[in-house]
């Protein structure tokens, strides 16, 4: 199975990771000129091997590929060329530092893009992986000579042609690449026109196979903020004014891909009970469901459908669906109805979310959270002041200490102090680094002598579970700034006891100028 694809998920509190910088996805004409040889050939081994060329990654090993050439597009090749790349490892994902890495299929044909090798072999173009799964080899629709005058027509003609394959798994591949490469998953790719591949992909909406259908459903629908749970605290900082933190906001943009396709996924969801779900959640933007069949749905045997057909009725002014699902027995619907009201962003439903900050149920809890974070402050905050002594506390008092630290610094300190984050968070801002912010933010602003009076809250600044050497370089440069000569040698001795890295570089430039720092 071909990596990237988008997975259907119920509601999902991430943990935060370690992150590392992902270079954006590459058009395909500009990925040709990085490359000496494109080729389309046929798998005939996967085998391991020893190239000292290749930087060592945990658990991504190096393979060769030994390639059958059916027909060269770029550069010169001979009837078989050795491709080596990474590889991926079973329970690997999600592990730290990724590489650019394929899986290949004995058997199966593919476009290769490469640059020369060692010992007359080839191999990936680059290091480092994408925004584009896979990028830099192309899934192949047939094992003949590739069609086209360029490698977008190229790569047009193998996936058009993957697509309709009749084995669901290559043709779910197929579709997965067309979405990509005309923009979706975030690839933000204009290969292909996005009009044009919809209107290609839009017959296999009624396709027989549901593993088809249910892949082009998730193509028409991604573009809206309905369809995957986990991306809600995404879609609701930006549709909202609130402060989710930390977290890139999505906003819909232009017309919903699913509007040329509404007739496929009404169909769909008025006839086929496995897929009607995410047909419903892809509808979501277009305006097209009617209140008359979210009732209908409302009441489906189906917890899923129910589900989606609440969400949904976010784009509607009837709020009978949401308020029923707030006290339905199950927490799935109790949640699914917290962001609704989030997307709904009107301010009137904030009393019926009330209840749901002290759920029993810590998902439900979660998305309460994030749907009252998600509105602005003015209409959040009476919800956000009677909410403080819940799990959900830290976020809440730094979303109320953004607008005035001053009532919430002993807040601010106690978060610092006690490192703390709620058990179902989704992830985004940590709440002691974002805490440590605002605190150091309000003191750096006071007159020294006001500053020297408030040991306590600079004693939890020092206590903060340090991220890298920004956040106390800045503390020190405060002290030296302040003439706080005592208190900036021991937190500087502190520091060389506490921490992995040596930090005097820094220090010795803030001894020089702390101005610098106090920014």
């Amino acid at each position: 199975m071909w990596r990237g694809a988008l997975i259907l998920c119920l509601l999902v509190v991430a943990t935060p990771v370690h992150a590392y910088p992902v270079g954006p996805a590459i058009p395909l004409e500009e990925l040709a000129t990085k490359v000496d040889l494109i080729v389309k050939g046929t798998v005939l081994s996967v085998k391991p091997v020893t190239d000292p060329s290749f930087v060592a990654v945990t658990a991504y090993p190096v393979y060769e590929a030994e390639l059958a050439v059916i027909s060269t597009f770029k550069g010169k090749a001979a009837t078989k060329i050795r491709f080596r790349h990474y590889t991926y490892k079973p329970g690997n994902v999600g592990i730290g530092y990724s590489p650019l890495a394929y899986d290949f299929v004995p058997g199966r044909t593919y476009v290769v893009f490469a640059i020369p090798g060692s010992n007359g072999s080839y191999r990936q173009f680059q290091k480092d992986h994408t925004q584009k799964a896979s990028q830099g080899v192309i899934p192949a629709g047939d094992p003949k000579p590739h069609r086209g005058a360029t490698i977008t027509e190229v790569a047009w003609e193998e996936l058009r042609t993957l697509a309709k394959d009749p084995v669901a798994e290559l043709a779910v591949e197929g579709i997965d690449e067309l979405d990509q490469l005309s923009g979706g998953r975030l690839t933000k790719l204009a290969d292909f026109d996005r009009g044009v591949t919809l209107g290609e992909l839009r017959p296999l909406l009624l396709a027989k196979d549901d593993e088809i259908a249910r892949a082009t459903i998730t193509v028409f629908g991604t573009d809206g903020p309905y369809f995957v749970d986990r991306d809600a605290p995404y879609w609701l900082a930006g549709i909202g004014k609130g402060t989710i933190s930390g977290l890139s906001p999505r906003k819909p943009t232009g017309v919903p891909g699913a509007v040329i396709a509404t007739k496929e996924l009404l169909d769909v969801a008025n006839t086929r009970p496995a897929l009607r779900a995410i047909a419903i959640r892809a509808l979501g933007r277009t305006k097209a469901v009617p209140l008359t069949s979210l009732i209908a749905w409302s009441k489906d045997p189906n917890v899923e459908v129910r589900r989606a057909a609440v969400l949904v009725s976010a784009e509607s002014a009837d709020r009978t669906l949401i308020k029923k699902a707030v006290v339905d027995p199950l927490p799935e619907l109790r949640a699914t109805a917290a962001l609704a009201i989030g997307f709904t962003q009107d301010p009137r439903l904030l009393s019926v979310l009330a209840p749901l900050h002290r759920d029993r149920e810590g998902s439900v809890r979660a998305a309460a959270a994030m749907s009252l974070l998600s509105f602005e402050i003015t209409d959040a905050a009476p919800s956000l002041v009677a909410n403080l002594g819940t799990d959900f506390g830290p976020l809440f008092v730094n979303a109320l200490a953004k607008r005035d630290p001053k009532p919430y610094l002993a807040r601010l300190a106690d978060v610092i102090v006690r490192n703390q984050r709620p058990a179902h968070w989704w992830g985004g801002g940590i709440p002691a680094g974002v805490s440590w912010k605002l605190l150091f933010g309000y003191l750096k602003a006071q007159p020294v002598a006001e500053l020297t009076r408030q040991a306590a809250l600079l004693d939890a600044l020092e206590q903060l579970k340090w991220f890298g050497s920004g956040e106390p370089t800045a503390l020190y440069a405060l002290y030296v700034h302040a003439g706080m000569t005592t208190r900036a040698k021991a937190f500087r001795d502190a520091i060389k006891k506490s921490v992995t890295w040596n930090n005097d570089l820094y220090f010795d430039m803030a001894d020089k100028n702390p101005t610098s720092y106090l920014q």
